[in-house]
């Protein structure tokens, strides 16, 4: 990760969130392919076949981080640093990088996409079009939708308990969630 400047464009700081390892270019390629997420002075990143990380938004520190191979990125709720890896788990560490808070391994390889806190759930959706909600307390599934047509790469959009979709088949798609008693 670098951050540069704005005004001078110079770079202010640079960290490293993934170390090459393998024994062809293919299996030592490290990259950031997600969106980071940013709380307060907390950068949050995660790559392919690397790490997820909390930085220091302002020297580029490193806060903690895990090895975690994800192409989604992050998304922070709860207290929580939500990550889905490569191979379908969906995790949630301890935004204080003290370990992890729950995992979910029941939507595995189903190319989920990035986790996106709404309300007191975390959404996802996966390669064949399901929308999954899962707690934030405990990772638990408690609920799914078939949004209609394929996957949904572009990241959702929570608002006001409302969670925007936006389908790779050029739906536009709004669902209106209501907490569980």
């Amino acid at each position: 990760v670098v951050a540069v400047d704005v005004n001078s464009g110079n770079v202010s700081w640079e960290s490293r969130i993934g170390v090459p390892q393998g024994s062809s270019e293919i299996d030592r390629i490290v990259d950031i392919d997600g969106a980071m997420t940013q709380q307060g002075i907390e950068l949050f990143v995660a790559s392919y076949q690397g790490r997820v990380a909390a930085l220091d938004s302002r020297t580029g520190r490193k806060l903690w981080q895990q090895n975690v191979s994800s192409v989604t990125g992050t998304h922070v709720g709860f207290g929580n640093v939500y990550v889905a890896d490569v191979d379908g788990t969906l995790s949630a560490f301890l935004r204080t990088g003290q370990g992890v808070r729950w995992q979910n391994i029941e939507l595995g390889y189903r190319q989920l996409s990035r986790p996106t806190p709404v309300s007191s759930y975390v959404a996802t959706v996966d390669f064949d079009g399901y929308l999954h909600l899962l707690s934030q307390v405990d990772g638990q599934i408690v609920g799914r939708a078939k949004i209609g047509g394929d996957a949904a790469r572009a990241d959702m959009i929570a608002d006001s308990g409302r969670l925007i979709i936006f389908a790779d088949n050029g739906q536009l798609l709004a669902y209106e969630l209501e907490t569980l008693d």
